[in-house]
């Protein structure tokens, strides 16, 4: 109410400002951007593996592991609820597409020492890997060594023309949606994990294997060498 020649009158209703529709069909259009953004994230289906920011802390932690190192989108690791294999605990299955179209699976390796090694064609660390890779399989294989090679969202020419050009005579396979690697938690590449012949996880390592690194987490998974028994 307001007192105009001695008389109250009703208040007019405040009006919008100058642009104030404009305003409010801006920040509705934000808005919508924010929850699209979001559900495309929260949908399963490949994932856009990024560099981890190169902050001081990222940067030291590449150095220190020789690891490229990544960070995963929110929400992603939710999807497949629980938690990070842990040591002593069974291994998680791995059921992926073979370079021959065949599947393969962990369990398939049971009473073997199995190398699941995380790796992708454009990764700098996996390259200078996959010598030692290559080398433990021929040395160790007659031993019980098996080494499974999962690689990350890539073509099969891709896979297999890396594959041949290092000499890699192990299985080789693709985890194509990245199932395997939200279930194994990786947070980059390469990463390899120690199952022993009862399917146990006992030990892994991110970051590129040596040849003394390797043998000393391959003796933590059970596996002894016929010259050293």
């Amino acid at each position: 109410m307001r007192l105009v020649d001695g008389c109250l009158h009703a208040a007019e209703p405040a009006r919008p400002g100058p642009f104030g529709w404009q305003r409010l069909l801006l920040a509705a259009a934000v808005l919508a951007g924010i929850a699209g953004l979001l559900l495309t994230l929260s949908r399963p289906g490949p994932l856009p593996w990024q560099p981890r920011s190169r902050s001081a802390g990222a940067l030291a932690n590449d150095q220190a592991t020789g690891a490229v190192a990544f960070a995963l989108p929110p929400g992603r690791n939710a999807q497949v609820g629980g938690s990070a294999p842990k040591l002593g605990s069974v291994a998680p299955e791995i059921t992926i597409a073979g370079l021959n179209g065949q599947p393969l699976s962990l369990s398939a390796f049971r009473g073997k020492v199995v190398l699941v090694n995380f790796w992708a064609t454009w990764c700098e660390p996996c390259k200078q890997e996959f010598p030692v890779l290559v080398q433990a399989y021929k040395q160790y294989a007659d031993d019980g060594l098996v080494i499974l090679g999962v690689d990350v969202e890539e073509s099969p020419a891709a896979v297999a023309q890396f594959a041949q050009a290092f000499g890699a005579s192990f299985p080789v396979g693709i985890d194509g949606d990245s199932s395997v690697v939200l279930r194994y938690r990786l947070v980059g590449l390469p990463t390899s994990f120690f199952v022993d012949r009862t399917g146990v996880l006992r030990a892994e390592q991110f970051g590129p294997l040596s040849g003394t690194s390797l043998r000393k987490q391959l003796a933590a998974a059970g596996l002894q060498p016929a010259g050293s028994r």
